[in-house]
């Protein structure tokens, strides 16, 4: 397990590697000059090139990328704006979209998975029927939209919950969990339709197999049948789909924070795009593909916990 979970932090640091050329090369190949829209529309050419030498903009592209590299392992990579760490801001403003991400994934467990489980029990049913019906609905209800509907009922119309904003655990529990509700549910209940599909036809495989017709024959109990068989084998697969959501979930909170205006790190890189804020961008970027590489480590770790004939040699 430990030769295993070492090669896959060196895989890691291939693919952040890789990503950090891709997000170098992208950012620069971008049309239009940071320094002129640092600069403005009345800045000389004297002070733009000023400007470009401050940013080693003038210097050869190898030689940025070095230098880029150099920023981004003292942790010196700054803000054209802000003139504080990239990743210092991403610290601060990374609470807000955990906050969401993590309560989508809430809110897609508490919803998806016991849908699914009691689809796929009760398949060909009026209940297996309206489950599936929810969740192609789902799937289809763009996430902004829902966003904007939970606004005008629960915010605009019924007055229970804030329209946007957050407000940090530190400061106070209740306002907090209020201001995540909305967001959470929004970003959740898409991914909850797909944990949904996931779990029922997973499970539908594995009530198939050739185990559970011996356990049933044996006069085992269908629940014992269903959560120390059934479940148990299907648990891998439900898991990797777990891992993707929240990836998922980490993405899309890029459309859920402009909708509830969330100060968090999706927001954050939307204003650093339309400011051609190069350094942040790359480090918003740098550190997504570091969360997702993080969770697929932790998927496939689990996997060995879940199915003991799954040994990493």
């Amino acid at each position: 397990m430990l030769a295993y979970t070492f090669r896959r932090l060196i895989w890691m640091m291939w693919v952040l590697t890789i990503v950090s050329i891709l997000s170098f090369l992208l950012v620069h190949l971008a049309p239009g000059d940071v320094a002129r829209v640092i600069g403005g529309i009345k800045a000389s050419e004297e002070t733009i090139q000023k400007i470009r030498e401050q940013l080693e903009l003038d210097k050869p592209i190898p030689l940025q990328f070095i230098y880029f590299l150099k920023k981004l392992f003292t942790g010196e990579l700054q803000s054209l704006y802000a003139r504080r760490s990239v990743f210092e801001i991403i610290l601060y403003k990374l609470p807000v979209t955990a906050s969401v991400a993590l309560g989508g994934l809430v809110v897609a467990l508490l919803i998806g998975f016991p849908l699914g489980l009691i689809a796929a029990v009760k398949q060909g049913s009026w209940v297996d029927r309206i489950g599936v019906m929810t969740a192609t609905l789902g799937v289809s209800i763009p996430t902004f939209w829902l966003g904007m509907n939970l606004i005008l009922l629960f915010a605009v119309q019924l007055k229970w919950l804030p329209s946007g904003g957050f407000v940090r655990i530190t400061e106070d529990f209740g306002g907090w969990i209020r201001s995540i509700i909305m967001p959470s549910f929004s970003l959740g209940f898409v991914q909850a339709a797909l944990l949904a599909r996931m779990t029922r036809s997973c499970l539908l495989e594995v009530l198939k197999e050739d185990y559970i017709t011996t356990a049933r024959a044996k006069g085992l109990r269908e629940s014992f049948v269903l959560l120390r068989h059934a479940l148990r084998n299907a648990m891998i697969t439900i898991v990797t789909v777990v891992g993707l959501i929240f990836g998922l979930l980490l993405g899309g909170a890029v459309v859920t924070e402009q909708v509830f205006t969330l100060p968090g790190v999706g927001r954050m890189v939307v204003e650093a795009v339309s400011r051609r804020d190069y350094p942040t961008v790359q480090g918003v970027i740098i550190f997504i593909a570091f969360a997702y590489a993080a969770v697929n480590l932790i998927v496939d770790l689990l996997y060995a916990f879940l199915d003991p004939r799954i040994r990493y040699d």
